[in-house]
């Protein structure tokens, strides 16, 4: 219940994306999305997460608050790779995009199906990932920032509008 009482009595954003990528491994694709200087994309930085983890107990209750800004505050997330993984496993988490980066393996082509069809029906609309570049194509490498899936993922970064309505959980 603490948490609860936390999320509830404290300013946790609102009709953003919040955006999950290590930012050692991917500073390419960081600095790409850095610079369309959109100011409804956090997390590039890291600065929310860390508030949420010093001042709201995030170290304790993370994921419950990353799905409580999705269902009640019309918080969408953005995830590469592991959390890409853990995005497409909970349903309650509203994730506008999900995705590997260079035959990492996180995101299983279908976990991005799965994950589609729950955004579609929990938050009626769908989640957006790329598939897997089977590496027999004769492909060595599936990286974001390659020109055709960077063009595509800054169209939706772009072009993002937030949620009309506060979604709730229901059983189906």
């Amino acid at each position: 219940m603490a948490m609860l009482n936390i999320f509830l009595e404290n300013e946790f954003p609102e009709k953003c994306i919040i955006a999950e990528i290590k930012t050692k491994r991917y500073s390419n694709l960081i600095s790409k999305i850095d610079g369309l200087n959109l100011k409804y994309i956090l997390g590039i930085d890291k600065q929310i997460q860390k508030k949420i983890i010093r001042e709201w107990s995030g170290s304790d209750y993370y994921l419950t608050y990353q799905i409580l800004m999705s269902v009640f505050n019309q918080v969408e997330f953005f995830g590469i790779a592991g959390a890409a993984s853990l995005f497409s496993s909970v349903p309650a988490i509203n994730a506008l995009f999900v995705s590997d980066n260079i035959f990492e393996n996180n995101v299983d082509d279908n976990s991005i199906l799965f994950k589609m069809l729950f955004n579609k029906k929990i938050f009626d609309k769908e989640t957006i990932g790329f598939f897997h570049i089977k590496p027999e194509s004769g492909y060595n490498s599936y990286e974001l920032s390659k020109s055709w899936m960077w063009d595509s993922l800054k169209a939706i970064l772009t072009s993002w509008k937030p949620l009309d309505t506060k979604n709730s959980i229901e059983l189906f």
